[in-house]
């Protein structure tokens, strides 16, 4: 009964069926290794999608990765305490903010950090 139970994106109305998890979470995997991603690499999430979120956090972890959260509405300063804490290598953002956390991202000099958006942000 729960495979017809959709997690909805109040903003969108989007929807991601729990059937659907399985196979969309090994896409979200596959996409993050095929990036430089590795097990017990770090993706911050600060991000509303409630639909998709889901898949992406379980993506992650089938990956063998580690999840931390920051508030979307945090200031720079405290997510980039948060990616230099943890080490993080992904930043998983709302297409609003993608912007900002290039910004942020381009200020880490010691590795490499990568950002995923919602939607279809363009980074030129």
């Amino acid at each position: 009964m729960s495979a017809f139970h959709p997690q909805t994106n109040p903003c969108t109305s989007e929807t991601r069926r729990y059937s659907e998890f399985e196979s969309l979470s090994a896409t979200v995997a596959c996409a993050l290794q095929k990036h430089g991603f590795q097990k017990g690499d770090t993706v911050i999430y600060c991000a509303h999608d409630g639909a998709t979120l889901h898949v992406f956090l379980l993506g992650i972890w089938r990956a063998g990765g580690i999840v931390r959260s920051s508030y979307p509405e945090d200031v720079a300063g405290d997510l980039l305490e948060r990616i230099i804490e943890s080490k993080a290598k992904f930043i998983l953002c709302d297409e609003v903010q993608a912007r900002e956390c290039l910004a942020i991202a381009k200020r880490i000099f010691e590795w490499n950090v990568n950002v995923i958006t919602f939607g279809s942000y363009s980074y030129q």
